[in-house]
């Protein structure tokens, strides 16, 4: 597996989770499976977990992705040529063109385009320029079998001029067991933001929401929760909820245990999530097996992951008013709240990993 990040690097999140679970899957089943991945500060250079061999490429340096690349096609050409029967190639922004020199069996593995999140994330120049080489990086995947996530990750990649045959869609399963009941929530109105602090994620709008959510209910909480990735994202973060007068409401946790997560979607009466675009959002899912339903925006992923007026509530136009709107519809409508948390409890019992696992394995083994 061609990967951008291993399990084991802080800046992974939830795609990493389900290569990593895909990765298992196959080396319970008796596959040896190696994982090759950039280093990052204090990573070993080789490591086992779970029966994956892990191999980092490189030296920790910041920005050492951008040799990445080259540097798996050199170990390919020493390591792997002819001693592997499949390359699952990650694409995460840009892919590792492997199709100009595996000869080998290839599965790309993709979460989401990048299209919508290169300005974002990279700024006016670079983004226009990421945003207009990013199609000709899928010119040499054209007889390439692709693995995705959701309906909107394949519609992109068919614009992309990827034939739609060649696309499958597995949705990923979560390690969340749902709840029998809808959980007790927290006594005063209880929000979270959950996911990594990057641009991307667009946190500042969920912030700008809840300042407006916050006029009407006097006691309402904001947690957002998540690796703080970039440090100047995270200040910035910081001085508008101290520009808007909501220190004492919003606190930022950081990376939490898996334990903990749990304990506060159980406790949160809404996930809020203003992101860019999404691969799926593996978070909404997650939210709804705590019997927690979310407002989002209208963007690829969690348009996907959101059941409207089901599972939650989805903005008919992505401004934080609109966000704060649905979400004090809800606050001060009991009934449909009720209503919601069931559908979520219902539909996250459909979803499993033992169904997505399965229906990985079966699609790989063509």
């Amino acid at each position: 597996i061609f990967n951008w990040r291993d399990l084991e690097n802080p800046r992974s999140g939830g795609a990493e989770i389900v290569t990593h679970k895909y990765a298992g899957y196959m080396a319970d089943h008796g596959h040896e499976v190696l994982v090759i991945s950039p280093a990052f500060k204090g990573s070993l250079r080789e490591e086992t977990a779970g029966g994956i061999k892990i191999i980092r490429l490189g030296y920790p340096f910041p920005h050492n992705y951008l040799f990445h690349p080259l540097l798996v096609y050199f170990y390919y050409q020493k390591k792997l040529k002819n001693n592997v029967d499949l390359i699952i190639d990650q694409i995460h922004w840009v892919p590792f063109f492997t199709p100009l020199y595996v000869k080998e069996k290839i599965i790309v593995f993709i979460h989401e385009v990048a299209q919508p999140i290169w300005k974002r994330q990279f700024g006016t120049i670079l983004g226009f320029i990421g945003r207009s080489f990013e199609p000709f990086f899928y010119l040499p995947y054209r007889r390439t079998r692709f693995l995705t996530v959701s309906q909107t990750s394949k519609n992109d990649l068919v614009k992309f001029n990827i034939p739609p045959g060649n696309i499958r869609i597995i949705t990923s399963g979560f390690d969340i067991k749902p709840f029998k009941t809808p959980p007790v929530k927290n006594l005063n109105p209880s929000f979270i933001f959950l996911g990594r602090l990057v641009r991307g994620k667009n946190v500042e709008e969920v912030i700008q929401a809840f300042a407006e959510i916050k006029k009407r209910l006097k006691t309402a909480r904001l947690s957002i929760v998540g690796n703080i990735e970039d440090k100047k994202y995270f200040i910035r973060l910081f001085s508008l909820v101290k520009k808007l007068s909501l220190s004492e409401a919003v606190d930022f946790p950081g990376f939490v245990s898996g334990v903990k997560k749990i304990s506060l979607l159980k406790k949160c009466h809404l996930l809020l999530h203003a992101s860019v675009s999404e691969g799926w959002g593996l978070v909404v899912s997650e939210a709804a097996a705590c019997g927690t339903p979310a407002v989002v925006y209208n963007v690829p992923g969690l348009s996907q992951s959101v059941t409207d007026k089901k599972t939650g509530l989805i903005c008919t136009s992505n401004h934080p008013s609109e966000m704060a709107k649905l979400v004090l519809k809800l606050m001060n409508n009991k009934k449909l709240y009720r209503q919601l948390q069931k559908f979520c409890l219902s539909s996250a019992k459909k979803n499993s990993w033992d169904k997505s696992l399965k229906e990985f394995s079966l699609y790989v083994a063509r």
